[in-house]
């Protein structure tokens, strides 16, 4: 299924919900939700957290929906997604009984690691050439497995990515990197990053990236093998 988030700088970071919203609760004849509900049943945590964030997507002050995504996140064993969604409940909607039942998960369980640099936090900075509007309107998919999928451009071309709060940095495989008609700079940085298969030695790439009407250059993370090119915190984090 397709959407069209709405992004504005300078309001609440709803990318926690795979986009950046704003503004009221947009009509909903309640399918979606009653399907992932369905799915959450069956067991089938990832594909009902896809439909959870669709209705986060049209309707950004739905806090149940919130919750159920962050429990489905949960069950489906990506605990730090689930943590991004029940922090979301408690900071913005404090008052519900979802927040409730939030802080209660939130002391109970922990994230575990995602592929993120061993050294210094990595940060967005506007560099000379990058554009990013006061709204924009992005497309997404979503995919098999919940993921949410944005078609960003890369040196001229199309390059699908995950759109993943969860991750702390762009990353892009070395031969994504080539089919881009891009090469790793001599004298590149090198850098380790820590995830679930241990610690890695990626290439550090500045490498401007399109998506929508919003262009930056970030320093993308080149890994030998990696399964998705992430859209990361280093675009998208400082937009609030």
């Amino acid at each position: 299924m397709a959407g069209r988030p709405d992004l504005k700088r300078g309001t609440l970071i709803a990318l926690l919900a795979a986009v950046i919203v704003n503004g009221g609760a947009f009509a909903s004849d309640g399918k979606e939700l009653r399907e992932g509900q369905r799915l959450y049943k069956a067991g089938k945590y990832n594909a009902a957290a896809g439909y959870f964030v669709g209705v986060m997507a049209r309707e950004p002050k739905n806090a149940n929906a919130i919750y159920y995504a962050a429990v489905s996140f949960q069950k489906a064993g990506d605990l730090e997604r689930a943590n991004n969604f029940y922090r979301l409940l408690i900071e913005h909607f404090p008052n519900s009984q979802a927040a409730v039942y939030a802080r209660k998960a939130v002391g109970s369980s922990s994230a575990p690691a995602r592929p993120t640099p061993t050294g210094r936090k990595q940060t967005s900075a506007l560099r000379p050439g990058d554009s990013i509007p006061d709204r924009a309107s992005v497309p997404f998919r979503r995919e098999p497995g919940g993921h949410l999928y944005v078609d960003c451009q890369v040196n001229g071309r199309t390059l699908p990515m995950v759109f993943d709060t969860g991750a702390e940095a762009c990353t892009i495989g070395k031969g994504q990197l080539s089919s881009l008609g891009l090469k790793v700079p001599e004298g590149a940085r090198h850098i380790q990053v820590s995830g679930v298969g241990g610690v890695e030695d990626t290439v550090v790439v500045p490498t401007t990236i399109r998506l929508g009407n919003i262009s930056r250059t970030v320093n993308v993370l080149c890994m030998e093998e990696t399964k998705y090119s992430l859209l990361g915190q280093t675009f998208f984090g400082d937009l609030h």
